[in-house]
């Protein structure tokens, strides 16, 4: 009797079956579950082999997409520290342009204000420019306008003052001038005949308000 299934062996079928029927039944059972064991632990390997090279495959994926999103977040953190720079240029010019509108200023003026202002906050310059309206209010377009206006003025008064001033001292020359003659043609004798131009005229041309430019 051959034997097929484990369901055969019974306590009959071992009073009539030979040891050796026993020990083939057992090494072909042995035989086929080494064979089965071997090919389940070949699926599992493949399918763990297949499992690591998805793994692998995931985690190359996972590495590349985080080096894009480093490259990208460093791109916006670079487009960001631009725009905030165009941005701090911009504000700069502005407030530049609002002193130097209100403020006539030379160069070191500038350069002092500039390092001043160049990291302030909106808060921070209103209160500068409130500080500057007192330091150097002298410096405002408005009151150097009005010094200018102020100068040209008294230049004019100087002006009149120096030509009125030189006309009184032209009368003065000519008065003394024109007495110093009338003494000279006193003393002239009688029988002597005057030269064409007496020394009356010729002090009186040469000291005639006509000679002095008054105007410069």
């Amino acid at each position: 009797m051959k034997l097929t299934s484990v369901k055969d062996i019974t306590d009959e079928s071992l009073k009539t079956m030979s040891a050796s029927v026993i020990a083939e039944f057992i090494e072909e059972e042995m035989k086929v579950a080494s064979e089965r064991f071997a090919e389940d632990k070949k699926a599992v390997e493949a399918q763990l082999q297949d499992s690591e090279q998805k793994q692998a495959e995931l985690t190359h994926k996972n590495e590349e997409i985080e080096k894009e999103l480093g490259e990208l977040k460093s791109t916006l953190t670079t487009l960001e520290e631009e725009n905030a720079t165009r941005e701090a240029e911009a504000t700069f010019n502005e407030r530049m342009a609002l002193v130097d509108e209100g403020y006539v200023l030379n160069d070191e003026d500038r350069e002092v204000i500039a390092s001043d202002i160049k990291d302030m906050n909106n808060e921070a310059f209103e209160a500068y420019v409130k500080k500057l309206a007192v330091l150097i209010n002298h410096k405002s377009v408005a009151q150097v306008e009005k010094a200018k206006a102020e100068a040209e003025v008294k230049d004019e008064e100087q002006v009149e003052t120096a030509a009125s001033s030189e006309v009184e001292n032209a009368e003065e020359v000519v008065e003394s001038a024109v007495e110093a003659a009338d003494k000279e043609e006193e003393t002239v004798p009688n029988s002597t005949s005057p030269s064409k131009d007496t020394v009356y005229d010729r002090f009186r041309d040469a000291f005639s308000i006509e000679q002095f430019d008054i105007t410069k």
